[in-house]
């Protein structure tokens, strides 16, 4: 979502529903059955409700916004501008190729 649509976002740590509460596991753990859905703000309210009455943890955590991937816990934690990001992705099995060359 972010990379391919060119858009950035903001993530507020401490909205991820967890029984973690140390940062290095919400930023790199792979829970099973953990997603990120992008909905309009006039929709939010009534796909959390609907959410909830399915039985399914969720929260808003954060926004689509322009620029950059931040995510905050308290105060800014990581901001990677979206061009960095972006590049970074599309290079990352190129440069492993070169590397194993």
């Amino acid at each position: 979502m972010a990379i391919q649509g060119n858009k950035g976002f903001s993530v507020d740590l401490e909205k991820i529903p967890s029984k973690t509460n140390r940062t290095d596991h919400l930023l790199f753990s792979e829970t099973r059955s953990r997603l990120i859905l992008e909905s309009s703000s006039r929709n939010t309210g009534r796909i959390l409700s609907m959410l909830k009455r399915s039985g399914i943890r969720a929260a808003k955590i954060g926004t689509v916004k322009s620029g950059s991937l931040d995510y905050v816990r308290d105060t800014m934690l990581i901001s990677i501008p979206i061009s960095t990001a972006k590049n970074t992705w599309s290079q990352a099995i190129p440069l492993a190729m070169e590397a194993t060359a």
